[in-house]
């Protein structure tokens, strides 16, 4: 499986796992790539699989390092994945 698939796969396991409970008790939810495509793609394939109930009883955010300044999750997952059509420029 992909990385961003493994990622779903962490998400929904929480997201299951925490069914039973109250929205406050839910923990906060965070994914974060240095990567902007990986960023987009992990949203779209999130957005087309999770209910928004479930994005927002877990306040999910997807985003970049900037995305999360002043915003703190339980659970911070991390996804440092490249591809082949990476620009030189982004390893640096």
């Amino acid at each position: 499986t992909t990385e961003a698939d493994q990622v779903l796969s962490i998400v929904n396991e929480i997201i299951t796992s925490e069914s039973d409970l109250a929205p406050h008790y839910c923990q906060s939810i965070g994914i974060l790539s240095p990567y902007r495509e990986q960023v987009d793609y992990i949203r779209r394939k999130i957005e087309k699989q999770l209910s928004l109930e479930a994005l927002k009883r877990h306040h999910l955010l997807i985003g970049t390092p900037y995305s999360f300044q002043g915003e703190e999750r339980d659970i911070m997952i991390l996804s440092l994945t490249i591809d082949a059509d990476i620009h030189p420029s982004a390893l640096q």
